[in-house]
């Protein structure tokens, strides 16, 4: 499989702090790819190494499949720690200078502002803007030159909720116009209403796990404590063929949804079980990253 990113054993020390340690990162056209962990985590550090911000002590680089980063680096817009505006000028102002960097015309400057959702905002300054308009325009001059990736640094941190929304609704439209992204956070239920893929970072390791492997960690079981796991799983599948049922020593989990516990209850007492306990336990997708980042 070719990925637009991928790195194989990225490593960056700060004097003696591993900053990024023997990362390997893989991201596909296409990906909205979460990149997740505390404050100082490493997660800045590995962004500016795939731009070319910082040098790596060892490792690998590939951007489309090519080890050419500078020609590739071409196709790559970014938005690192905070958006750079000059506050005394408006939008297009603003797109107007940066675009000194990637040669645009006047339309599309004003079709990427409209894409980002304050093609609207006229004469107003830049610096009177809400800390999601200024996002948006971070965004804005970072789409300037068609890039066909964007690296995205905490791009809805210090945001309130509508301007959280704002931001994932922008990131959702211009993913469905092709543009793949990696995005950090540390705003985990925020990036898990978007990312198809997640790479966990953790005093500068990387651990990558998928929306879809995340799903099945992140779950609901109806655990029933008995006297006899596995004859009171076995019990539960008689009468209920439809629900998915397993069991460890003295319980069994039921990881299908139940519309009635009392059922199942009363199922296992005719059987001739023993229960001690019938409760709902979540696995959340929190629970799961918190885990992982060793808090």
């Amino acid at each position: 499989m070719e990925y637009v990113i991928e790195t194989n054993g990225l490593t960056k020390k700060y004097g003696e702090k591993l900053a990024v340690d023997k990362a390997s990162v893989h991201v596909r056209k296409g990906d909205i790819y979460g990149l997740i962990g505390k404050n100082g985590a490493g997660k800045t550090t590995l962004m500016k190494l795939l731009l070319g911000l910082a040098v790596p002590q060892s490792g690998e680089i590939k951007l489309f499949g090519n080890s050419d980063l500078n020609l590739s680096r071409k196709k790559i817009g970014s938005l690192i720690e905070a958006p750079v505006i000059f506050k005394n000028e408006t939008a297009f102002e603003n797109m107007k200078r940066f675009s000194i960097l990637a040669p645009t015309t006047d339309d599309e400057i004003k079709r990427i502002l409209d894409l980002v959702g304050i093609g609207n905002t006229g004469a107003k300054k830049a610096g009177a803007f809400s800390l999601g308009m200024k996002q948006r325009l971070g965004v804005g001059i970072a789409l300037l030159g068609n890039p066909e990736i964007l690296i995205l640094d905490e791009p809805i941190n210090g945001l309130d909720p509508a301007g959280i929304k704002e931001v994932r609704d922008m990131i959702v439209e211009l993913n469905g116009r092709g543009i793949t992204f990696m995005i950090s956070s540390h705003i985990l239920d925020e990036l898990g209403k978007i990312a198809t893929n997640y790479g966990i970072m953790h005093d500068g390791i990387l651990e990558e796990i998928s929306a879809a492997e995340l799903a099945a960690k992140s779950r609901s079981a109806l655990v029933v404590k008995t006297d006899d796991g596995v004859k009171a799983a076995e019990a539960i599948r008689r009468a209920f063929p439809e629900l998915d049922v397993i069991s460890d020593g003295n319980k069994a989990e039921i990881t299908t949804e139940v519309q009635d516990a009392s059922l199942i209850n009363e199922t296992l007492v005719n059987a001739g079980c023993k229960v001690y306990e019938l409760k709902n336990e979540t696995v959340s997708f929190e629970d799961y990253f918190i885990e992982r980042l060793g808090r």
